[in-house]
């Protein structure tokens, strides 16, 4: 074994920090410095390169290429072969398998939406915290919408009490647990992956929402517009509604988005009858009843939202269910 391992040469403390060119002068290599610092055989390498070569600059290589030369084309399947660290909420990080990317690249969704989901995913969106984070500008990290919270992109785009309703407006009657919310990568990853219980028009759908959740939080912040969850849903409908039309991938107008085997969620009731999903939120400071009647397709009907007088969720939910019956005999 021992006759396999290089002659090894102690290297003394004041040559330690020398660099290439300290060994060199006038081009030519300084060999009383050489000699004792690397092994006979080495010695016999070094004085195989050609002289000419000590004469020229440095250039700057790039070693995942046999040219050394940078292109964005190998940059990014560079990137693309390695797993994402992502930074998650509280400080965590977590990789994202590579099997995600392909999944995400095969949604039947415009191509600047695709985008935006892979933005997410690698953390490439303009939120407060990850501005702040990279040193991009000196502002609050407090959520401009609810200014309750950090503003994240999971905040952004689920947690945000602003932005909850959306998610419950919409045909799948998500209700986001923020307790067990841990990052937008490992939800994306479940449903995609994990779960497989929404079908292609269903992850549609989902792509689509994130997406307008995204424009509509730049309208309120930007141009003072009034937040709306209900136009939010019926353009996420109505938009994914045409774009698979268009492209042939969707034949009847009334298929509902939860109309699937296994799907876990909101489920449609009979033909001519109407659903009204309530629910209800407390806090400290304030509690606030929402409710939304859907038809047989999962079309929206009308939606009902107040502020409650509660000190507790379990008033605030039989609040949200006892107006729910009063609106129904209307």
């Amino acid at each position: 074994m021992e006759e396999c391992l290089p002659e090894m040469v102690p290297i003394s403390a004041n040559v330690k920090n020398w660099t290439v060119s300290e060994l060199i002068a006038n081009g030519r290599w300084e060999w009383r410095k050489l000699q004792g610092l690397v092994p006979d055989e080495t010695l016999q390498k070094i004085s195989g390169i050609n002289s000419f070569c000590l004469h020229k600059q440095d250039d700057p290589v790039w070693d995942k290429v046999r040219n050394g030369f940078y292109t964005v084309k190998k940059g990014y399947m560079e990137t693309k072969m390695k797993k994402f660290v992502v930074d998650g909420r509280a400080g965590g990080t977590f990789s994202l398998p590579n099997s995600i990317w392909g999944k995400v690249w095969k949604l039947k969704i415009l191509p600047k939406i695709t985008h935006f989901a892979w933005r997410c995913l690698v953390g490439a969106v303009p939120v407060k915290e990850a501005l702040v984070r990279r040193r991009c500008c000196n502002t609050s990290v407090i959520c401009p919408i609810c200014n309750q919270e950090v503003e994240t992109i999971e905040h952004t785009l689920f947690l945000c009490s602003r932005f909850q309703g959306v998610w419950f407006a919409s045909a799948l009657s998500w209700k986001i647990d923020c307790n067990r919310f841990q990052s937008f990568g490992l939800w994306f990853e479940k449903i995609l992956i994990d779960d497989n219980v929404l079908n292609e028009f269903q992850l549609a759908y989902v792509a689509w929402i994130i997406w307008l959740v995204w424009k509509e939080r730049n309208s309120v912040v930007f141009e003072a517009k009034q937040h709306d969850p209900i136009k939010v849903v019926q353009l996420a409908e109505k938009a994914v509604r045409e774009f698979w039309k268009a492209n042939d991938w969707m034949v009847d107008d009334d298929e509902p988005v939860t109309k699937e085997i296994g799907w876990k969620g909101w489920r449609p009731p009979d033909f001519g009858v109407l659903k009204i999903n309530c629910d209800g939120s407390c806090s400290l400071e304030a509690a606030a009843i929402g409710l939304v009647c859907r038809d047989h397709a999962g079309g929206f009907m009308w939606g009902f939202g107040e502020v409650v007088k509660s000190n507790s969720a379990f008033l605030t939910e039989v609040l949200a269910v006892l107006k729910a019956l009063v609106l129904s005999r209307i």
